[in-house]
């Protein structure tokens, strides 16, 4: 009761939230020919490396932040914050991390611009490292817009 308003609407927001992330990954692709990084799979979510941490990080992130924005999930009054490569990578401090930090990580960004415009954002850039995931000003500072590819003029050359 802490946390959640309804659990099972709370779970479905967050689970249909991956599957949006996954169809806006495939319209930057297939469409827009966008690049996504290769550490975001779009296919099977399954951690591989160190580099694919922050890639489940961000995506719980997001899929936790709508939640919240629906009002189905109640957000801590202060989400905790992982002082040290320890913390971070503490099994103990999974959940507060991937689903409370991750959010209040993200929502400088979010908060911002349209949530579509943010995942692509997201996506086409390289996850945060562990390093950044503790200091997200060094995150943010590299992040480049996707810009489509210039459109041709329609003749084969």
């Amino acid at each position: 009761l802490e946390s959640c308003n309804s659990f099972v609407r709370a779970v479905i927001m967050h689970e249909l939230t991956h599957a949006y992330v996954y169809l806006i990954s495939r319209e930057m692709r297939y469409l827009e020919g966008i690049s996504v990084h290769p550490s975001f799979p779009t296919e099977v979510w399954v951690i591989h490396s160190h580099e694919s941490v922050g890639a489940t990080f961000v995506e719980e992130g997001l899929c936790e932040y709508i939640s919240e924005r629906m009002g189905e999930i109640i957000p801590p009054p202060r989400a905790y914050r992982p002082e040290s490569m320890e913390d971070l990578l503490d099994p103990r401090n999974r959940v507060d991390i991937y689903y409370k930090y991750a959010v209040e990580f993200l929502e400088p960004l979010l908060d911002s611009m349209d949530f579509k415009t943010g995942v692509k954002m997201i996506l086409h850039n390289p996850p945060p490292s562990l390093d950044e995931i503790l200091d997200p000003p060094t995150y943010y500072s590299r992040l480049k817009v996707p810009v489509p590819p210039p459109q041709g003029n329609g003749r084969n050359p």
